[in-house]
Order: C-alpha cells, then sequence, then structure tokens
C-alpha cells in the first residue's frame, strides 16, 4: 500500500494514478521514501480535514437541526396559533350563537309577553263588554219592570217607589181615586167645606182635584154620574132627613136641592160644552142645564130611582121613571117623566117648559 502525495489517500501500490484525485503517483522508491519520511505529515493533515468534514457537517447538521427545528416551532407555533385562532372563533362564534340564541329566545319571549298582554287585554275588554252588556241588560230590564203599571193604578213602579204607594194596591190610601190620578195617593190633603142650597158638605180636595183634572169627553154617558161616591150618598143621607122632617118625598127635595144651584152658562166661563162632574158642581154650587142634570140624575140613581138623561135640542134634563098620564117620554117600554134642572121657578115632575114641549128627544140612559 501507499499514499498519494496530493490527498494523502491510500492507493494501491499499482496503481501509477490516485483514484481520488487523479495526481501522478512516484515509483516505489520515492514512494517508499515519501512514505518513510512524510507519512506523519500526510496523516496529520488527514486527521484535521477529516476533523474540518466532519465540523463542517457537524454545522450543517447543527444548522439543519437547528433550522428544522425552528421551522418545526414555527410550523407547532403556526398549528397552535390556528388552533387558538380556531379555538377563539368556535369560541367568539359560539358567544355570537349563545347571544343570538339569548336575542331569539328573548324576542320570543317578548313575543310571547306581548300577545299574553294582547289576549289579557282583550279578555278583559271581552270582560268588560259582557259585564257592561249584562249591566245593560240588567238595567233594560229594571227599567222595563219599572216602566210597567201593575196594579193599574196610572203609575209605574218607578213612580210608586218615588211617591211611596202601594204598587200591588191601585188605591193606596183608599179613597176610592186610583194612586196616579190621586193628589194626595197615600192620604193626607185638605176637605172642602161646601156650602150649598142651605148644606154643608165636607169633600176631600183630592175628590175635587180628581174629576177637575178629569179629560173632557160627551156628558151623554154613565161616566158622568157618580150615583154612589162618598159625598152624592151623604148629601142624599141629608135629603132624605129634610123630607122626612117636612114631610116630603125625598125625589122633591132632590129636585129642589139642584133647582136652587146657580145658572150659569159655559159660555160665560169661557167654555163652550163642558160638561162637569157631580163634584164640580156641587163644589163650585154653579152649572148649566147638562151640569144640574148630570147632578139631578146622579142623587136620583143614587137614592135609587130609573132615570134617563133627555136632550132636547139645545138644551138637557133629566127623566125619571113614573106613572104619568103626561109629560113623559117612553124608552124600552117604560115612561120616564121630564124634569127640569135649571132655574128657581120649582119645575115639578112632568111639567115642561114650553119650548120643550113639542120637540123631540133624545134619550141617553143611566145603569
Amino acid at each position: 500500500m501507499k499514499y498519494c502525495t496530493k490527498c494523502g489517500k491510500k492507493v494501491n501500490k499499482t496503481l501509477k494514478f490516485c483514484n481520488y484525485c487523479g495526481h501522478k503517483l512516484v515509483n516505489e522508491k520515492v514512494k517508499a521514501l515519501e512514505t518513510t519520511e512524510t507519512k506523519p505529515t500526510i496523516e496529520k493533515h488527514h486527521n484535521t480535514s477529516k476533523y474540518i468534514g466532519i465540523g463542517f457537517v457537524v454545522l450543517i447538521l447543527v444548522v439543519s437541526l437547528g433550522m428544522y427545528a425552528s421551522y418545526q416551532n414555527r410550523i407547532q407555533w403556526q398549528n397552535q396559533q390556528q388552533l387558538k385562532n380556531a379555538q377563539i372563533e368556535k369560541l367568539q362564534q359560539e358567544e355570537e350563537n349563545r347571544l343570538l340564541q339569548e336575542q331569539r329566545e328573548t324576542e320570543q319571549a317578548n313575543a310571547l309577553a306581548r300577545e299574553y298582554e294582547i289576549q289579557s287585554q282583550l279578555e278583559q275588554t271581552k270582560k268588560e263588554k259582557e259585564a257592561s252588556e249584562e249591566e245593560l241588560t240588567k238595567k233594560k230590564m229594571q227599567d222595563t219592570l219599572l216602566a210597567q203599571d201593575v196594579d193599574g193604578d196610572g203609575l209605574t213602579l218607578r213612580e210608586e217607589q218615588t211617591l211611596g204607594t202601594d204598587p200591588n194596591n191601585p188605591d193606596t190610601d183608599g179613597d176610592g181615586i186610583p194612586d196616579g190620578k190621586d193628589t194626595n195617593p197615600t192620604g193626607g190633603g185638605r176637605n172642602l167645606n161646601v156650602h150649598v142650597a142651605g148644606f154643608e158638605l165636607i169633600i176631600h180636595s183630592d175628590y175635587f182635584d180628581y174629576y177637575k183634572n178629569m179629560e173632557r169627553t160627551s156628558s151623554h154617558g154613565d161616566n158622568y154620574i157618580h150615583a154612589n161616591e162618598p159625598y152624592i150618598q151623604n148629601l142624599i143621607t141629608f135629603l132624605r132627613e129634610r123630607a122626612t122632617t117636612k114631610g116630603t118625598s125625598l125625589m122633591d127635595e132632590i129636585i129642589t136641592f139642584v133647582h136652587d144651584l146657580d145658572y150659569v152658562s159655559d159660555y160665560t166661563l169661557g167654555f163652550n160644552e163642558y160638561p162637569k162632574y157631580p163634584v164640580e158642581t156641587l163644589v163650585e154650587a154653579t152649572g148649566d142645564c147638562e151640569d144640574t142634570s148630570i147632578l139631578m140624575a146622579s142623587l136620583l140613581r143614587g137614592a135609587g130611582y130609573g132615570v134617563v138623561l133627555l136632550n132636547p135640542p139645545g138644551h138637557m134634563a133629566v127623566g125619571v121613571k113614573c106613572n104619568y098620564d103626561y109629560g113623559y117620554v117612553t124608552y124600552n117600554g117604560n115612561k120616564y117623566c121630564y124634569i127640569e134642572t135649571t132655574s128657581h121657578h120649582n119645575w115639578k115632575v112632568g111639567e115642561i117648559p114650553d119650548e120643550y114641549k113639542d120637540a123631540s128627544f133624545k134619550v141617553y140612559p143611566i145603569s
């Protein structure tokens, strides 16, 4: 074996050129000499190069490893950053989703609350409307009830409550006058002391007010004949006592009593055909022919006599059932004698004034 003088590597001794660096090799003699004398130098150079190569390789390795480690660290850091960013983004997204969900839930809750509030308001409005309608219905029913006249006295229940009258009794004070027409329906009032034809009659003001305010209709009817009124019956009692005292008939005393009243025509009082009820004629102590005829017919009928009203043209008189052969008219097979009710002439039963002797009479029955 021999060494190349240039690169110092071992080469085959038979070679003429170094198979590493291509250097021309010397002959064996010289080679042997060089080997003997320069071997240590070659080995030293060889070792230095070796160390340098190794160091360089190590350096490269270290640098490479550092660079690789740095790269790996950078990759790892980037991965960590990406992971961290991904986690942050995930957390942010989750937070956004949570906030969005909370917002949706809040909106839903608010919507439900609004819907519940609206529903509650609608239900409250409905209840108030139903309550109002029910109250209105009750009020209408109550008004309808209060507007009724249960006992037929001319007063509604509301008016009965106001006046304090009995809603089930048409004549609360029992005076014969319906509560709706009675000036004092619960009693009270005043008595009128009536002085007429020598008599003093006590007539309650309620009777006078009642008939004074009564609507006027035709005088040819029973509604003006008040045979059973208390004041009529009281007057008949007085007249019967007078007849007994004087020894006369009750009919004569009734006729005389009516004749003593003053005659005043409706025209004088400012009326045209204004028939009076008996109580008005008594209290006012005046009247025309129809007023005195109504009063006389009421007294005679109240005393038990059969009577009719006789109506010659422009006049009014009374017919009393009789058996006379003069001064009468026939009605339903019965004779009714003429009685004049006006003037102080003291007309007798059956005596007809000359102006009516040949007149035709209309007859109005009295029940």
